[in-house]
Parts: C-alpha cells; structure tokens; sequence
C-alpha cells in the first residue's frame, strides 16, 4: 500500500491526536490489519480491518490470542511498511494514548500539545522495541510508551530557561576562584582578630586550619603576621609546617 501523506507531513492541527483520527477515518473500515484464519484457535473467520480491530483491542471479553495477533500485525506492519502502517497502529492504539496523556497531564501541566506529540514519539519508539511474538503485547506497548513519556516530562521539569546556554556551560567548567588574601580589610582592634578577620576564619581562607587546630588551647595568644609583598605572601600561603618567617608563632 501506497504512503498517502500530505505534501507537509503528517500534523494538519496542533492536535495531533485530532489529525491521525481525520485522516485514518476514511481508510479505517477498508485497511485489513489481520487476515482471516479460521484454523487457528482465537483466530477470526474473516478480516479484521482497523476500525473493528480498534474496538477488539479495548474488548476484554475477546481473547488474548486475538487481541495479540492484531498487535503483532500492527507492530510488524508499522516496522517494514510505510508510514501510513504507521499511523495506522497510532490510530488503533489511540484511545489508549489519550488516557496516558490524560494521567501525566493531571502530574506534571506540561503543555498538551507538545504532551500529545511525545506519547506518539513514544508510541513509535515501544513499536520499534516490541517483540511482535510476545504475550500481552497491547499492555507492553501502553506501559513502554507510558514510561517513555513520563521521562520526557521528569526531563522537562528539570530543565530551565537561560539566556546564554554556551555561557552557564564555561562557568560549570571554570575553575573555582581562590580568596586573595590581599582583600582582606582593616578593622577594629581585637587580640583575636587579624585586620578585622578572626583568627579561625583568617585561617581557614590562608589554609592555615591545620596549624590552629594543632594548639587549641592557646589559640587566644596565637598571633599571624601578615605579609607585605605579594611575593613572600605566596610563599607563606603554600607553606604550613611552621618553617619559613612569618608563620603564626
């Protein structure tokens, strides 16, 4: 069979479930899906086109086997056929995928139209994995395509909106910023304060944590002289062990 798509593609609407359903309408009674097999147990006498396959899939009451042998069909159609093959198992399958829409709306307000067009992306997508000889294959195909959908909108809740994407990726790969012990400010006259830092903070920035805490008990007496030029103030910074000039005494 021919593929009839439109010269556009196949959205006509913003509704993608509203185009599969206008443009499978007038095929949907002549396209045969299962031929008739009246060996085989579960198997129907006479075709099954589209439109009563739509109506066994939702049936209960029908057999496994049969329900199972439409999908098998559909899958293995939509998988070595054209597009329209393709269409046509959305069109089957699509009073199940409204109900999918229908759940994660309800969860996640993600914006319909962009919801419809991700539960047939993952429609396609559980069509392109199934195993067409498997068991209850219609209920693998709604819950495979449920969770393809659901990541989609766990993924675009996550994301957020910038100005400059290129940007926030060099800050994430910026190297973090050293405090320059140079920017450390004048303040009031306190024993236990250096330039107006406390000691344990002044020391944590230095590095000197270490040196510190090796003599908690005497730290009010504790005193750290500062350097003057930048140069011996690189020298002290990297050195922690007590053994150059300047070091806290």
């Amino acid at each position: 069979m021919s593929d009839q798509s439109a010269p556009h593609g196949i959205l006509t609407s913003s509704n993608l479930f509203s185009t599969i359903d206008a443009e499978m309408a007038a095929m949907a009674e002549s396209l045969v899906i299962v031929e008739p097999d009246a060996c085989a147990p579960g198997m129907p006498a006479m075709a099954v086109t589209a439109a009563h396959a739509r109506e066994i899939v939702r049936d209960n009451e029908v057999w496994d086997s049969l329900r199972d042998a439409i999908w098998a069909a559909l899958v293995r159609h939509a998988m070595s056929r054209s597009r329209q093959w393709q269409r046509a198992a959305i069109w089957v399958a699509l009073p199940g995928l409204r109900v999918i829409v229908n759940r994660l709306h309800r969860v996640w307000r993600t914006d319909l139209d962009d919801l419809r067009s991700e539960v047939v992306l993952g429609f396609l997508e559980a069509v392109r994995q199934a195993d067409p000889d498997q068991s209850h294959l219609g209920s693998r195909l709604w819950w495979n395509t449920y969770r393809l959908a659901r990541q989609m909108c766990q993924q675009a809740r996550c994301e957020c909106v910038v100005e400059n994407i290129e940007l926030l990726a060099g800050a994430d790969r910026a190297e973090p910023q050293h405090v320059d012990p140079s920017s450390i400010k004048s303040g009031t006259d306190d024993r236990l304060a250096v330039e107006g830092e406390r000691l344990g903070s002044l020391a944590a920035r230095l590095g000197l944590r270490g040196v510190v805490n090796e003599h908690p008990s005497d730290a009010k007496d504790r005193v750290v002289f500062l350097p003057r030029s930048d140069a011996s103030r690189r020298s002290r910074v990297l050195n922690t062990r007590g053994t150059g000039p300047g070091e806290a005494a």
